[in-house]
Formats: structure tokens, C-alpha cells, sequence
């Protein structure tokens, strides 16, 4: 069994709640289908990163530096509440994407076949 985690998902949704993007969790999947675009705006999400130094050392365990910082590009006088949590959703599912192909080359290395992801 492997696992991997996007350690700012969670942080990000609150993130949205903080602003009022949203005002409950629940409401995400409703909103998010009214739209298919986020019409040009992007979400870095640089909350959780792992502080460099520990990336860098044997002995240190993970801590995450409290300084990193998100951040919204493309944003125009007529960006909505749900093109920036459009944004934010996109961030955090490309997120995913970056770990699941990054677990792919590395089980294709070691020649694994992957038979179910759960």
C-alpha cells in the first residue's frame, strides 16, 4: 500500500470559507456546477509547503513554513466569487495530478503495476 497526501486541501477550502467564497463545505458541488471555467484565474496555493531546509536534511522531520503564501493571478473587475473558487478547486485537483504522476513514474520504474487506487 502506498500514501500520498496534498497536505493544503483542507486549508485552502477554509481559505474560501474565510473569504466567503462559501459559507459551508456542502455548497462546493452545487456551485461548482454552474461553471466549467474559472475564466482566466488562477490559484497558487502556497499554503503547507514544506520549509526547504527539511527538504534538504536526513534527520529532520517535515515542518511547514508559516511563511509561504497563496495567491490569485488574472484577476479582472469582472472576476466573480465563483471564478475564484473555480480557481481554487483547480489548484487543489491539479495538486493530485502532480502527486498521482509522480507516484506513476516512480512505480513504473520499479516495474509495479498498479491494479486499484482507492
Amino acid at each position: 500500500m502506498l500514501h500520498s497526501t496534498v497536505s493544503s486541501v483542507g486549508v485552502c477550502l477554509e481559505f474560501a470559507k474565510s473569504i466567503g467564497l462559501i459559507n459551508e463545505f456542502a455548497q462546493i458541488d452545487e456551485l461548482l456546477s454552474q461553471t466549467d471555467s474559472s475564466n482566466g484565474v488562477t490559484f497558487f496555493p502556497g499554503f503547507g509547503l514544506l520549509n526547504k531546509q527539511d527538504l534538504n536534511s536526513k534527520f529532520n522531520s517535515p515542518s511547514y513554513d508559516q511563511m509561504q503564501t497563496a495567491s490569485f493571478c488574472g484577476l479582472k473587475s469582472s472576476t466573480t466569487k465563483l471564478d475564484m473558487l473555480r480557481a481554487i478547486v483547480d489548484s487543489i485537483v491539479f495538486s493530485i495530478k502532480i502527486k498521482f504522476s509522480i507516484l506513476k513514474e516512480d512505480l513504473d520504474d520499479l516495474e509495479i503495476e498498479v491494479n486499484s487506487i482507492k
